[in-house]
């Protein structure tokens, strides 16, 4: 099987100037565009998650929910692919599990 996520986050919510982005959503239209025209994935292998459309809204639950349908019944051989543009973070490991620290 062959399935690809896509998330993009513009924080829309947020007043300019206070954590807004402008290119998450265009970053998530390049890719499912490399995905179509380079990768010959199809419209139903791809799932979009995006803050500018109210049912694709990249919630925490949908969020989850579009991993589980990403990876669900994957197996030796498949294509998964995941792209996020958004804010992101990093947090010291607290309990010395990860390598990287």
């Amino acid at each position: 099987q062959r399935r690809a996520l896509t998330i993009g986050i513009n924080y829309l919510s947020l007043m300019p100037g206070q954590g807004r982005l402008s290119g998450c959503i265009n970053d998530s239209e390049t890719i499912i565009s490399v995905l179509k025209d380079v990768l010959r994935f199809d419209d139903g292998q791809i799932c979009r998650l995006r803050d500018d459309r109210a049912n694709m809204m990249p919630t925490k639950a949908n969020i989850l929910a579009s991993m589980q349908w990403l990876t669900q019944g994957a197996g030796m051989g498949d294509e998964l692919f995941l792209h996020y543009s958004g804010h992101g973070g990093q947090q010291k490991d607290a309990n010395g599990d990860e390598l990287g620290g």
